[in-house]
């Protein structure tokens, strides 16, 4: 129940206080299970979420490294995805955070860089690419639509990264088709956030008519988004919605 309470306060922005009562939570387990220091299960992946949310995946590295030290055979496909998929979105975030400016895979495009610095970059990326490539792949096997979705956006984001559009679009098409089936409405704007950002990477900054039809497209991502954080509170997607629509002001 703690758990549950502390994610709905990070999807409605009081990340401070939904870590709180987190950390309250696995201090409980910790009382009831003293070998298992870390929330486990859904319970621990929501936690991850939320420390991912805040920038520290090396924590979440941290803990996945234990969750797979105690992985039973008896341990769910779900439990198994969302462990990966905690892992991939750790790793893609820390390659991103060496050099936020630098076309990672493209080095050759972006002069002066540190060559270790790219490639440790490199490498995060790639295990990234392996995370996230198990976790789509344990959520369908699970079966479960609700949360593949998730899947289908971490590797959407690292496609666009890789600038793989094409590949990207198709992710965030099929993620779409669930959010709408299922009326998802955070999936939904997570989708439209996707979906603009993708679009900003391909109009170069709308330098063409085919840049400047996707910037507009951009845009009416960007406010569709808005929208639904107002109609559902979903304010932790606030500041990156600020950004966005920041960003496609300026071009």
């Amino acid at each position: 129940s703690r758990t549950t309470y502390a994610d709905a306060l990070h999807q409605s922005g009081a990340l401070d206080e939904a870590e709180k009562q987190f950390r309250d939570a696995e201090t409980m387990q910790q009382q009831r299970q003293p070998d298992y220091r870390y929330l486990y299960s859904l319970r621990g992946f929501l936690f991850c979420d939320l420390l991912l949310s805040r920038g520290h995946a090396r924590e979440v590295l941290q803990r996945y490294e234990k969750l797979v030290e105690w992985r039973l055979p008896s341990d769910s496909l779900l439990d198994f995805a969302l462990e990966e998929l905690s892992a991939g979105r750790a790793h893609l975030l820390l390659a991103l955070e060496k050099h936020p400016e630098l076309d990672i895979l493209h080095p050759e495009r972006s002069r002066g860089m540190a060559h270790a610095s790219t490639a440790l970059s490199v490498t995060q990326l790639s295990h990234a690419e392996t995370h996230m490539q198990r976790a789509v792949t344990g959520l369908r096997e699970a079966g479960q639509q609700q949360y593949l979705p998730l899947g289908l956006f971490a590797l959407a984001e690292l496609r666009r990264e890789q600038h793989n559009f094409a590949a990207a679009r198709e992710l965030l098409h099929e993620a779409q088709e669930i959010a709408e089936r299922g009326e998802m409405k955070l999936h939904l704007t997570d989708f439209h956030l996707q979906a603009c950002k993708l679009l900003l990477a391909e109009a170069g900054g709308g330098r063409t008519e085919d840049g400047k039809e996707k910037m507009k497209s951009a845009r009416e991502h960007v406010e569709a988004a808005a929208l639904l954080v107002e109609h559902t509170c979903y304010h932790r997607r606030d500041a990156e919605v600020a950004a966005l629509q920041a960003e496609i002001g300026e071009n």
